[in-house]
């Protein structure tokens, strides 16, 4: 792995969440993220018939929205390669069907990818980062989910926090997300 992956799986694997954003909006008297947590690892040791040198790891990233007392579990596995020094790739890829989403969890002994399973999403554009002067990786797309659904993607990836920015919109209407970054402290490496 070269070194922009490895200071970038740094920045990004750990256990995170917003609780310091929440506490400062509600002293503030306005709250406007979800209450969320992010779990992420690189998952390449659990994933059988990998290539030799796969040119990048994969994540199982697990993210836990809670609103209104209702937490929404969301796994998602990623795939982040490099092309250029400062430079990060990240393509989505598909859940296996044949997993129970309860068992998509880092903390899941028993989990267990195949490589000749897996497969790209075939609706995320990939987004690219770039590594500034101070270690924080910046990246944004937009990938068209269907017709008249867009979920649009920034994120800047730094050592200690993450900001993220999801809006999912159909017919140019929000279904999901806010305007502002929700961001993410680490609590664990």
């Amino acid at each position: 792995m070269n070194d922009t992956l490895k200071r970038f799986e740094s920045c990004l694997t750990g256990d995170f969440d917003n609780s310091a954003q929440i506490a400062a909006q509600q002293a503030a008297g306005k709250v406007t993220p979800p209450a969320a947590r992010h779990v992420s690892r690189n998952v390449n040791g659990r994933v059988g018939h990998l290539p030799a040198d796969p040119g990048g790891f994969f994540v199982l990233e697990e993210s836990y929205y809670t609103r209104d007392g209702r937490t929404n579990a969301m796994p998602h596995l990623f795939f982040f390669s490099s092309d250029a020094p400062g430079r990060v790739k990240l393509d989505s890829y598909d859940l296996p069907k044949d997993l129970p989403r309860a068992e998509l969890v880092n903390g899941n002994p028993a989990l267990r990818f195949d490589y000749r399973g897996l497969s790209r999403s075939e609706t995320f554009t990939p987004l690219v980062y770039q590594e500034d002067e101070r270690g924080v990786f910046y990246g944004r797309c937009v990938s068209r989910l269907s017709a008249d659904t867009t979920l649009t993607l920034e994120e800047w990836i730094g050592p200690e926090v993450l900001l993220v920015t999801e809006i999912l919109e159909k017919a140019g209407r929000v279904l999901v997300g806010v305007p502002s970054p929700i961001e993410y402290r680490r609590i664990t490496k």
